[in-house]
């Protein structure tokens, strides 16, 4: 595998979710194949007598920020952009063209899902010096009901139930324009994804629960955009289960809505959970 292939491998995990939320065998894996290529790409263009050219230092960042057993997500990410978009200025070959091509995305994606990432913990460790246990406790338990119900699962289950009960012409624009339905006008379910994770997941101070909320959205979003809708159905469907598990852990017994409750209202979360199990998508 060519050093900008492996780099394309890394990028995609990258963009999926930060190393945190990676399988230990796939950390060791990735780690190692992205050294190794770095290292040899950097030896390359040293036999090419190229170390003072942009590539050169874009990748000596790079080879520092990875070994085989740790990455530096933020300095990578940005140092694998620099180097990709050198390579976009110059005039590359056409194999060449079409990786840099098919890197790019994965690129861009990465350095935002670290970027993210990181600077949410930054803010919430800074919060957090301020406050007892107790108070986080009860932080915690408040965003459950004030986002994680009233904004992110209403709206979210009647997206769930509409997937089990309507055409898939009505899927699509669900997900992409807004439907009006028997319940009423929904939005369009993909513009409000990003703002449902950053709004519930990066409130709460508990580092288990937020983990787990964090893998159910980044889990979902792997299949969330594309064009397979059973695939989408079946990932809705583990996200509410790992969601209402999740809440349940610190609490909740009872699913209480406001607006709605496809699956009924003012039912303990562990019935609601056995009904979703349940669904057909």
């Amino acid at each position: 595998m060519t050093p900008l292939r492996t780099f394309l491998t890394i990028a995609r995990a990258l963009a999926k979710s930060p190393m945190h939320f990676w399988d230990e065998q796939d950390q060791k894996t990735l780690l190692k194949e992205t050294d190794d290529a770095a290292k040899r790409l950097l030896k390359t263009l040293e036999q090419k007598d190229l170390k003072d050219t942009q590539a050169y230092k874009h990748l000596d960042v790079l080879e520092k920020s990875v070994t085989e057993k740790e990455i530096d997500e933020l300095a990578f990410s940005q140092a694998l952009a620099n180097l990709v978009e050198v390579y976009r200025q110059s005039p590359p070959t056409e194999n060449l063209q079409e990786l840099l091509e098919e890197i790019n995305p994965y690129v861009i994606k990465a350095k935002q899902r670290v970027l993210e990432y990181h600077i949410a913990l930054e803010q919430l460790r800074k919060k957090s010096k301020k406050m007892s246990e107790e108070e986080k406790l009860k932080s915690d338990r408040e965003t459950i009901k004030n986002v994680g119900v009233f904004y992110v699962l209403e709206y979210t289950l009647q997206v769930l139930w509409e997937f089990a009960h309507i055409p898939d012409e009505d899927k699509k624009k669900l997900l992409t324009e807004g439907l009006k339905t028997k319940a009423g006008n929904l939005p369009a379910y993909l513009p409000l994804e990003d703002t449902f994770r950053k709004e519930l997941c990066y409130k709460m101070f508990d580092e288990d629960l937020r983990d787990k909320l964090l893998h159910a959205f980044y889990e979902l979003e792997e299949v969330l955009y594309s064009e397979d809708l059973k695939a989408i159905g079946g990932a809705l469907k583990a996200f509410h289960l790992e969601l209402l598990k999740a809440f349940q852990s610190k609490g909740m017994q009872t699913y209480k809505a406001v607006a709605y409750a496809p699956f009924g209202n003012d039912v303990s979360v562990e019935e609601l959970v056995k009904k979703i199990e349940t669904v057909k998508v």
